[in-house]
């Protein structure tokens, strides 16, 4: 990879990727987790790929947004 270029969204110094499916019990968790860290300023970002939950996997990421 050349050193010059910087794939990272602008401003995010961190990137977390869940992937799920019919999950949303544990992503709730996870995500109050995620919450809960404490990264001393540095900003994040949390990604969730949903692979066609036919649970309530919607509701819960929607409840998490900012």
């Amino acid at each position: 990879m050349d050193s010059d270029v910087d794939e990272r969204p602008k401003g995010v110094d961190i990137s977390v990727l869940i992937a799920t499916r019919d999950r949303a019990d544990s992503l709730a968790c996870t995500l109050e987790s995620l919450r809960e860290q404490d990264l001393g300023g540095l900003s994040w970002q949390v990604i969730v790929v949903d692979n066609g939950s036919a649970d309530h996997t919607q509701e819960v990421v929607s409840a998490f947004q900012d």
